[in-house]
């Protein structure tokens, strides 16, 4: 009697073993890291969900999380999501696992603001006093954000965070970078403040702020406006002419080499114009032909010039390399006057 009473109750035990219920741990994770507020759209966050039987054998099922809340979600099903929230302010993720009286629901309330405030790579930064020491300082930069988050995105855009840095496409005559610097600590990306419209950042000769990437950048005229004629002469010899356009600097050489084999160059100039102090800088590039025993090459030029602005004449200095079968350096000076009106 005693033997039959034990195997029913290991029967029993076993039975209610076997039907105990699953132990389902559901939980909202952030690739992004937490952060105080999120974008209403474009923030990527994740579930990790897992699934323990009653034989301890554990389970993902993080792609059979449904999500829903106060927006939608793409995708509905699964993980990683982005959602877009109804609005900024208050918000919700519910995140679901199962159907029916076993489903197992999480809700988590979440703060978010809209992110057209924000910047995003391809935003741009304006330094209007670089300064390095050359005579057209200091140059007004500007360029394009080139860093941010693969996790955030504004417009589809990485989402720029303090640290994240830029490249000046408008020039300076130094390294032509920038760093950003300053940013909201209530939206916090990968734990770093989310950098907004007008928040200041570090170039490479000065202070500089953040801008929407199609603002126009206009400089104002000024006296020196025009064109500008006449000739160089160094190691190679030709024209010389520019055109100065409120701060900036634009023009070309076109000329001779004048050592033996030396062909023809045309290069472009493109840089800044200090009213202040009268001081230009500009780069120079383009092609020059030459001929080395007895067969004619082309080779890539560089450089740079510089120069001072007074009584309608500019007068100055070049310094160019140029790179082909061999690499030479050339240099001499410049004068231009301004063509009459």
């Amino acid at each position: 009697m005693k033997t039959g009473l034990l195997v029913a109750f290991l029967i029993c035990t076993l039975c209610q073993a076997s039907l105990a219920a699953p132990q389902v741990q559901l939980e909202l994770t952030y690739p992004a890291g937490k952060s105080p507020k999120v974008f209403t759209s474009g923030w990527l966050f994740g579930a990790k969900c897992t699934v323990t039987d009653a034989k301890g054998i554990k389970k993902d099922v993080s792609g059979q999380v449904v999500w829903s809340g106060t927006g939608t979600f793409t995708p509905k099903v699964g993980s990683p999501v982005r959602p877009t929230f109804r609005g900024p302010g208050a918000n919700e993720i519910k995140l679901t696992y199962g159907t029916g009286k076993s489903a197992v629901s999480k809700t988590y309330r979440i703060t978010a603001v809209d992110p057209a405030k924000y910047a995003r790579v391809g935003d741009k930064s304006l330094c209007r006093a670089d300064v390095h020491g050359c005579p057209a300082c200091p140059h007004v930069t500007s360029g394009p954000i080139t860093t941010g988050s693969p996790q955030v995105l504004i417009d589809g855009k990485p989402a720029a965070r303090v640290g994240d840095t830029g490249i000046n496409t408008v020039p300076c005559c130094g390294a032509n970078t920038f760093k950003l610097t300053h940013g909201d600590a209530q939206v916090l990306i990968n734990g770093r403040p989310a950098v907004k419209m007008g928040d200041k950042t570090q170039h490479c000769g000065g202070a500089g702020v953040v801008m929407d990437a199609s603002a126009a950048i206009t400089a104002p005229n000024t006296a020196a406006d025009g064109t500008y004629s006449g000739s160089f002469t160094g190691d190679a010899g030709g024209a010389v002419k520019l055109t100065i356009k409120g701060t900036s600097v634009t023009g070309s050489f076109s000329g001779k080499h004048i050592v033996e084999g030396g062909g023809s160059a045309t290069l472009a100039l493109s840089g800044d114009y200090n009213p202040k102090t009268g001081g230009i800088m500009a780069r120079m590039s383009g092609k020059a032909g030459y001929t080395y025993e007895g067969k004619k090459y082309t080779a890539t030029v560089t450089g740079i010039l510089t120069g001072t602005l007074a009584k309608s004449v500019i007068k100055g200095t070049w310094q160019a390399e140029g790179k082909g079968m061999y690499t030479a350096t050339t240099e001499g000076r410049f004068q231009a006057a301004r063509a009459q009106k």
